[in-house]
């Protein structure tokens, strides 16, 4: 992923549901709030960690500026 000088925000989906919610700040770290039963907030190093563990075949990434 490219760096943007300003934070962009995004929706994750699965099966076209929003699951949770993210920024994707300039240093790379990532915010994502979950939308689920279990509300949380995790913060990644980096956009590929995200991706990683949470890059499923049917997550869709979304994003916003």
């Amino acid at each position: 992923m490219e760096y943007y000088a300003e934070p962009r925000t995004f929706r994750m989906l699965r099966d076209g549901i929003v699951i949770a919610y993210g920024v994707v700040f300039p240093s790379g770290k990532c915010t994502v709030s979950w939308n689920g039963m279990f509300k949380s907030v995790v913060i990644w190093d980096s956009w590929s960690d995200l991706k990683s563990v949470n890059g499923h075949s049917d997550t869709q990434f979304i994003f916003y500026d």
